[in-house]
């Protein structure tokens, strides 16, 4: 298997590990209902799905994707390669979450080609997957919660723009003694 041991690896540069996950954002339709399971289906016009891209070094947005529907893993690794096409540059170490679009032997495939080394996280240990964890809570405090999400997926997708920029650009970083991803 293509997956490392659990064993702790320390990001030293830009680039070095990226962080990856998917969240569920509530539109109008879906922000006043409840979310217990299979009240509602996790799709478009209740919610949108975002993907999210984090460098684990400086904590920077590296890029994000909107989708109707739970993505699946052929959209993950599109959106992944979207990425490492606008920026130029792959990370060394993946990690992600053990959801379906990841945990499959095509994901695996897809970054043995890339020589990108998988890590799975465990949501809540330290060291782990906190960070994107805790950036997904960022956005949706600081930002979609006090926001009505529009049913255009374009119109959403250009306000999430927004808001990346802002967190890449201006919004500091305790862990960065209070600088920018940027």
């Amino acid at each position: 298997e293509d997956v490392q041991p659990i064993k702790r690896i320390v990001s030293r540069h830009p680039n070095h590990i990226w962080l990856v996950d998917l969240t569920v954002v509530p539109t109008r339709s879906g922000f006043w209902t409840t979310w217990f399971p299979f009240t509602l289906f996790q799709c478009w016009p209740f919610c949108y799905w975002v993907a999210i891209v984090i460098d684990h070094y400086s904590r920077k947005v590296m890029g994000f994707a909107v989708f109707n529907k739970q993505p699946s893993s052929l959209d993950v690794r599109s959106f992944l390669g979207r990425v490492i096409h606008a920026v130029k540059v792959s990370s060394h170490h993946l990690i992600s979450d053990r959801g379906n679009q990841f945990d499959c032997n095509a994901f695996r495939k897809w970054a043995k080609r890339r020589r990108i080394k998988l890590r799975y996280g465990a949501v809540g240990k330290y060291g782990s997957i906190a960070i994107i964890e805790r950036f997904i809570l960022s956005l949706k405090m600081e930002f979609t919660n006090h926001l009505i999400i529009p049913f255009d997926m374009n119109a959403f997708r250009q306000e999430l723009g927004f808001y990346m920029t802002w967190y890449n650009k201006y919004r500091t970083h305790q862990g960065h003694d209070a600088r920018t991803p940027h």
